[in-house]
């Protein structure tokens, strides 16, 4: 990939902070005319294509190796991330009612990470205006759960060929088309194979940590940004930086994190008490926080997290939207303290109540290549009684950059493992589906190449193509 197609500093600065990145394709507007009556013909001869709209299409490859396109996606998600194979195309024909504000589902019923480890792209091969009912996204809202009604929509409009690459839990929804237009935007997922060591783009100054965003957010956000960028840069999480003020229940905290013992230890006690605030933004900002002071905090955050794993396994189980049990706060205070949370959230595993072990296994995954010690410990989880323990487990081990023998040995039986389990909106087989995902991401050895040309001929069509993804991965041995 030639430099100057990768993103700068600035690019990545308003990704991190808005969530998402307009580009166009160098392609002729034939290109994408031809995608559009393509597009159009597939729909009226056959209905939407579903996943098949790349088969079935499959000039619609160029718009992704287009060097522009590719160049953001290798900023965002490393050099090596791979394509999703689900996709879907939005016919939004006129009169077409706006949808509601919404994330997508949690891709494989997983833990939504804050990290940038899976994005979409929305590409238009038409010219999009306001009144076509353009998909629209609020800013900066993929680190949030809950819906604020008080970030302004902004409508995604554009020329043929404009994509836009989002955070893969950035809030959008389709709006009103008012005209006399068909409008398509055409979706494609693509996942992040293996945890930042170094920036994939052009990176500057790294070391300047300013944030000159004006958001709804940007009192509470300052550490969450930072956090996001320093492990863009790969660096060690364990490294700690001066936090900058943030408000916990109208209280602006600008003391330092070198002040003396009992400053900090006045700090932490507030910014506990903040943790449990009824807004979002400020418990998420908080919990940053506390991570941004490391080992001390550990204590007091593993506190948190056996009360809120309690509750929120109960509370995402009843959504029933395909909600990890695991989907809580805490995980991104522990993430943010990184390495120095691992051990006491390996002594959790052993826990007798699944929802702890449950929520341990994601944080660990969450943490990523920081927990590399947790892998013997991940790898007794994957024979665990319950289903979300087995299905964090095989999630987890794909970030923490830890290849073996018994590594693999351990994902090919628990991809396996044929005990049912709870299906996410698209696939019955998530454990499974996880673990040869997780296959794929570790590098394979040649001894796997037998289970994974297995598993390219699956029913589950998710997995046939992780197993493919594998096979185009597998390390010489």
């Amino acid at each position: 990939m030639e430099k100057k197609f990768l993103l700068n500093d600035q690019d990545m600065k308003k990704f991190i902070v808005n969530g998402y990145h307009v580009v166009k394709t160098s392609l002729p507007l034939s290109f994408h005319q031809k995608v559009h009556r393509q597009t159009l013909d597939l729909i009226q001869n056959e209905g939407p294509p579903g996943n098949n709209l790349l088969p079935k299409i499959p000039i619609l490859a160029d718009v992704f190796t287009d060097p522009i396109v590719a160049g953001a996606l290798v900023s965002i998600l490393g050099p090596n991330y791979v394509m999703h194979p689900h996709r879907a195309c939005h016919y939004h024909p006129p009169q077409s009612q706006e949808q509601a504000w919404h994330k997508d589902y949690p891709v494989g019923g997983n833990l939504r990470c804050h990290r940038g480890r899976m994005a979409m792209a929305f590409y238009y091969p038409q010219d999009v205006s306001e009144n076509m009912g353009p998909t629209a996204i609020q800013p900066g809202t993929q680190y949030y759960q809950q819906h604020n009604q008080m970030v302004e929509g902004l409508p995604l409009c554009g020329e043929a060929g404009t994509v836009t690459i989002v955070h893969y839990d950035l809030w959008h929804k389709a709006t009103e088309n008012r005209s006399e237009k068909i409008r398509l935007m055409l979706k494609f997922l693509f996942c992040r194979m293996e945890e930042p060591q170094q920036p994939s783009w052009n990176a500057g100054n790294t070391d300047d940590f300013g944030w000159n965003a004006s958001t709804p957010f940007s009192d509470q956000h300052q550490l969450i940004w930072q956090h996001i960028w320093q492990w863009y840069l790969g660096q060690d999480n364990e490294k700690k930086r001066t936090a900058p003020s943030i408000n916990t229940e109208g209280i602006k905290l600008k003391k330092p994190f070198s002040d003396p013992k009992s400053k900090i230890e006045e700090a932490i006690r507030m910014l506990d008490q903040a943790v449990h605030d009824q807004d979002e933004s400020i418990r998420l900002g908080s919990l940053y926080a506390l991570g941004a002071v490391g080992a001390p905090v550990v204590p007091k955050l593993m506190e948190r997290f056996r009360e809120e794993s309690r509750i929120g396994s109960i509370r995402n189980l009843e959504r029933a939207d395909f909600a990890n049990p695991s989907q809580i706060d805490t995980v991104y205070g522990l993430a943010a303290v990184g390495k120095l949370a691992v051990p006491a959230l390996i002594e959790t595993l052993d826990d007798p109540d699944w929802w702890i072990r449950a929520a341990a296994c994601s944080s660990l995954g969450c943490i990523g290549q920081a927990a590399n010690s947790a892998v013997p410990h991940l790898l007794k989880a994957l024979n665990d009684d319950s289903e979300w323990v087995r299905r964090n487990a095989a999630d987890a081990l794909g970030y923490a950059g830890y290849t073996s023998q018994v590594v693999e040995a351990a994902l090919i039986k628990a991809f396996g493992d044929k005990r049912k389990t709870s299906p996410w909106s698209l696939s019955d087989s998530p454990l499974r589906e996880n673990a040869i995902a997780s296959l794929a991401k570790v590098r394979p050895s040649s001894a796997a190449g037998g289970k994974l040309r297995e598993a390219s001929e699956d029913e589950n069509e998710y997995i046939r193509a992780w197993a493919l993804v594998g096979l185009s991965r597998m390390r010489k041995s």
